[in-house]
């Protein structure tokens, strides 16, 4: 027979254990009291398991989750987790499961509720998510099962023209993400994803409210795919000196998530001839069209686009603003 009653006020010593790199920051205090009968071949063990205070902070991702605490009891070889919760902003998340042992594999059964969870906070970008899942871990396959939703949420694309180091260049002390190791299990995931009534785009001429759904799958070795759609509810477009307005916005996922199908048409209006582009294709293959009402030539659209006005007023100047759009769009 044995017990044991442990404390610990502070687990931030644990996280250069979680993290190597020192990128992240976490915290927390931990309580148990465990007893233990039986034989050293069949040990049986009783107890609970709390704590509180707890932190998970990577302060270059945005994430910041705090105020955790849990509440678990361990009976013979299963950890039955009574409640879990945390705060993200000023929404939670919460959840209960068990992690037991099944022919000396973790056996891991966890359900998790989120409510406007902060779950990316930068100045770039802003999500806020509510929905519920499932995560489940047996015979090294991790499972994951989600819907959410997002309450709100940002993205700002990043310049095209900032400087960034080329591929050669080797920063001293900064491990090699690439060669780092990968998750131990095959992860089998599914995630079903409302972009709500509040999620923007914003960056490299766009400003943009998206809306739409899309389903998410992942299988081990699989690149993620994608199944639904995103729409631009609202938004404009900055191109050619000029501001268009986003007609038609969508993007169709039927497969790999970096190939979505485009239909895309954005106008330049308020004047005797509306002129814009159209999109189609796919992102890897798209196919760039000038359009207008009434319909006119090329030459003449792309001179409503960019200039406002007809090729019969175009100056040498403005041909030259022409010839470089037109340079752009092929």
């Amino acid at each position: 027979q044995a017990r044991a009653d442990l404390a610990l006020q502070s687990l931030a010593w644990a996280a250069p254990l979680l993290d190597k790199t020192g990128a992240s920051r976490f915290d927390g205090s931990l309580a148990a009291q465990v007893k233990g009968s039986g034989s050293l071949a069949a040990p049986q063990f009783s107890g609970t398991i709390s704590g509180e205070r707890f932190r998970l902070a990577l302060p270059e991702q945005g994430l910041d989750l705090r105020d955790g605490r849990f509440q678990a009891e361990l009976s013979q070889d299963t950890l039955v987790l009574k409640s879990l919760s945390l705060r993200g902003g000023d929404g939670s998340l919460t959840g209960q499961g068990r992690l037991g042992l099944r022919e000396g594999q973790p056996d891991l059964q966890l359900a998790l509720k989120a409510d406007k969870l902060q779950v990316v906070s930068r100045p770039d970008r802003l999500l806020l998510l509510s929905g519920d899942g499932t995560v489940a871990l047996l015979a090294r396959k991790l499972q994951l099962r989600a819907r959410l939703k997002a309450d709100r949420g940002l993205v700002e694309l990043a310049r095209e023209d900032a400087p960034s180091p080329s591929e050669d260049v080797v920063v001293l002390g900064r491990e090699d993400r690439a060669a780092a190791k990968g998750i131990p299990y095959a992860v089998d995931m599914d995630l079903d994803l409302d972009l709500g009534e509040r999620f923007f785009l914003k960056g490299r001429g766009i400003d943009a409210q998206l809306g739409g759904a899309v389903k998410l799958t992942g299988r081990q070795g699989l690149p993620l795919r994608g199944n639904g759609g995103i729409r631009v509810v609202k938004g404009t477009y900055a191109a050619y000196g000029q501001r268009l307005d986003i007609e038609r916005g969508q993007l169709n996922f039927q497969g790999p998530l970096d190939n979505p199908g485009l239909n895309i048409v954005a106008m330049r209006k308020n004047q005797e001839v509306a002129a814009g582009v159209a999109i189609t294709g796919s992102a890897q293959a798209p196919v760039v069209k000038l359009v207008s009402n009434p319909t006119l030539p090329d030459s003449e659209k792309l001179s409503w686009l960019v200039l406002g006005h007809g090729m019969a007023d175009t100056g040498s100047r403005e041909f030259d603003a022409l010839q470089l759009a037109a340079g752009a769009l092929l």
